[in-house]
């Protein structure tokens, strides 16, 4: 029996330390879809335009990475989240809304 492959990605997104300004968000992101959904999207969307716009992101050591589908390309996604966030990843079925006491227990399908 084979399964099927998971098409979400909940991401766990912990602010870098010194960013005192921002809170840890959990969303949820389709690559294949180019869909980001779930509490704090609106921040990340707007996060990826800009990089968009830019045309490219600034890395460490004096480098930088072209930003041309960051929606679809994990890599490019994973480059603008870094400059804020330390990102947990973890595959799943289905965005689901998290519980504020517990996170990561599903109360009902956002999709």
């Amino acid at each position: 029996m084979q399964s099927e492959p998971y098409h979400w990605i909940r991401l766990e997104l912990v602010p870098l330390p010194g960013l005192d300004d921002q809170t840890i968000k959990v969303v949820y992101w389709n690559p294949d879809a180019a869909e980001l959904v779930g509490e704090g999207s609106e921040e990340v969307i707007g996060m990826v335009q800009a990089a968009q716009e830019t045309g490219f992101v600034n890395g460490s050591s004096l480098s930088h990475f072209e930003i041309t589908a960051p929606l679809n390309k994990p890599s490019e996604l994973a480059a603008i989240l870094a400059q804020s966030y330390w990102v947990v990843p973890e595959p799943v079925i289905e965005p689901v809304v998290e519980s504020n006491l517990q996170p990561g227990l599903a109360k009902i399908s956002l999709h």
